[in-house]
């Protein structure tokens, strides 16, 4: 299935948050469990605010942290 990405919204599936992040599926998923990255719930659907996830990760590159 090929994924659609329309760059101007906001709100990101998790295969489109993927592409545009470079993140794992799996640093992806632990970001959200601990309430790192700020997601929302649409039905099954998870919907990633994709500017505050880099902004997220701008911040712990800064910081050193890690996921």
């Amino acid at each position: 299935m090929k994924v659609s990405i329309h760059e101007e919204a906001v709100y990101q599936g998790r295969k489109e948050t993927m592409r545009l992040t470079g993140l794992s599926r799996n640093a992806l998923m632990s970001g959200e469990r601990q309430g790192i990255f700020p997601h929302v719930r649409v039905g099954k659907r998870v919907l990633y605010n994709v500017p505050a996830v880099l902004a997220v990760l701008d911040r712990m590159a800064q910081e050193g942290g890690s996921i």
